[in-house]
């Protein structure tokens, strides 16, 4: 896939956001492992340049040289708590024809993502990105670069009011994503990821099909970027977007 739409502030050395974390260089690949040791082991404030260096084993200067620095060391950590899996959803859903069949397929695919044992890792480093605005903006980009994987996935083509539409309905996935990630951390017990994604592939499948064909035809409420009347779903989408 061509990484065009790709945020600058999102490459690395011999590294694209769309390649799996195992492309890193051997020595990116080492600093990012550790990174993500150290604080899964002893939490965020452990993260330094001499922790980085020893756990790793690299120089702290490459670093710098593959990351930018630590800020763009921490856009990698977020992002890599789930890359690889993310990679995989997509790759999933592009088996299917566009339409509902990709849809549900995409989305019961990503049921694995809120079990990933590196949300540990990203919820340790939500509140530093909030307090960091650099840092909140690179990990704003990444979002961002996952809403676009959308477009493709869910055959939006280059009709606008279909990118518009499933813009929201991409950002309101990832936001049921990260809470039900939440919710799975902090109530493993009571928590059923099979039932609620099977509930939710079922009802964005429906939902988005309808208005993505609308959209294409130019004849729903979508097609201007509305709202269709009565259904919640769509509504929240809208919502979720602004």
């Amino acid at each position: 896939m061509k990484d065009d739409r790709t945020p600058p502030v999102l490459k690395m050395r011999g590294y694209r956001p769309t390649d799996p974390i195992d492309s890193l260089p051997p020595i990116a690949r080492n600093i990012l492992r550790a990174a993500m040791r150290i604080i899964e082991r002893d939490g965020f404030r452990a993260l330094t340049y001499e922790a980085i260096g020893a756990e790793s084993g690299e120089y702290k200067d490459s670093i710098r040289y593959y990351f930018g620095g630590k800020d763009g060391l921490i856009q990698a950590v977020f992002d890599a708590t789930s890359h690889d899996e993310s990679l995989r959803v997509y790759a999933e859903g592009r088996q299917h024809p566009p339409g509902s069949e990709r849809i549900h397929s995409t989305i019961m695919a990503s049921r694995s993502l809120p079990a990933s044992p590196g949300n540990r890792v990203m919820w340790e480093l939500l509140p530093h990105v909030l307090r960091n605005e650099h840092v909140r903006r690179r990990v704003a980009d990444l979002y961002e670069l996952y809403r676009s994987h959308y477009l493709e996935v869910f055959g939006a083509d280059g009709d606008a009011s279909q990118q518009a539409l499933v813009r929201r309905y991409a950002t309101l996935l990832l936001a049921v994503l990260d809470g039900l990630a939440m919710q799975k951390a902090i109530d493993p017990e009571r928590v059923d990821l099979d039932e609620l994604f099977a509930l939710w592939a079922d009802v964005v499948a429906e939902s988005a099909d309808r208005h993505l064909a609308e959209a294409a035809a130019g004849t729903g409420p979508h097609a201007d970027g509305g709202d269709a009347a009565g259904d919640p779903l769509a509504a929240t989408a809208r919502a979720a977007d602004a």
